[in-house]
């Protein structure tokens, strides 16, 4: 079921993540698939990469005062060992991070370390709304160390402060879904699906393999990829008030031209970040 977890995910499900960052993800779904059975199995252990090397996972620590909250990898709702070996990141681990961060009285300001390129639309409102809610009770930051886009830009919007350097990049707001039309692949293989379906039901098995979306499926689908979009859109109203809406087109912006923007709030260095934060939390040296 796991397999089958990450197909669907892949294959037909919304997404906030650049479309060259979701081919990638096939890429490396499709290197597991052509794995033999066994040679599969013995890479799902937890912890592993493609290769079978295991992969020490990166934790939140707490440096005088500061909690660092590592936010790399493809952001998803609920992932796998397997998949966090891979690189993802789950939402579930950052909002430990949070809880943690917010109960801990020693606890000051919070340093969210991005690295994303975004990821799945499911779980990433919810996620938004705990990192803007945390910043209402203690001073957030959000470093962008390289990339900080679509979902992972949704999710830190909320943050007080958003920093990048010269060369970070962030934008990409943008939602979409890949839906895998497998139709004319079985035709050529002289095959055909034929759908029973009960009466009324226009929108019944939709995306079955093989068989190809009706108008009104795709226009379903279209519905709900615009609904996510404009969702997005009004988070970023809300939480990134200097964000100018031709900004929100799907481009990425990188350092100063993100500042002028209205997604960054400076362009500076890491340290520089962690001093900022610093200060606003009233912490000393």
């Amino acid at each position: 079921m796991r397999l089958e977890r990450t197909l669907r995910l892949i294959y037909n499900e919304p997404w906030f993540l650049p479309g060259s960052y979701h081919a990638n993800l096939r890429n490396l779904l499709d290197l597991k698939l052509a794995m033999s059975r066994q040679e599969f199995a013995t890479r799902q252990r937890e912890g592993e990469d493609i290769s079978g090397g295991k992969v020490q996972l990166p934790s939140m620590e707490i440096k005088k005062g500061i909690a660092h909250i590592p936010f790399a990898g493809v952001l998803v709702k609920g992932a796998t060992a397997m998949e966090k070996g891979s690189g993802a990141l789950a939402h579930e681990d950052v909002f430990s991070d949070l809880d943690e961060a917010l109960s801990n009285s020693e606890v000051k300001g919070i340093f969210f370390d991005c690295d994303s390129p975004g990821g799945t639309a499911a779980g990433s409102f919810e996620l938004a709304d705990a990192i803007a809610e945390a910043a209402e009770k203690k001073p957030t930051l959000a470093w962008v160390e390289r990339l900080c886009c679509s979902g992972a830009l949704l999710s830190l919007s909320g943050c007080g402060m958003i920093y990048g350097s010269k060369t970070s990049e962030i934008g990409a707001v943008e939602c979409y879904m890949a839906w895998l039309d497998a139709s004319v692949a079985m035709e050529k293989a002289g095959l055909r699906v034929e759908l029973i379906k009960n009466k009324g039901g226009e929108h019944v098995a939709a995306g079955y393999p093989g068989h190809p979306l009706t108008e009104a499926q795709r226009g379903q689908l279209q519905a709900q990829v615009d609904q996510l979009y404009g969702m997005y859109v009004e988070h970023l109203s809300q939480h990134r008030i200097g964000m100018k809406p031709e900004s929100m087109d799907g481009r990425t912006f990188i350092g100063e031209a993100a500042k002028e923007a209205g997604l960054f709030d400076a362009v500076t260095t890491k340290s520089q970040a962690l001093a900022d934060l610093r200060s606003w939390a009233g912490l000393v040296g």
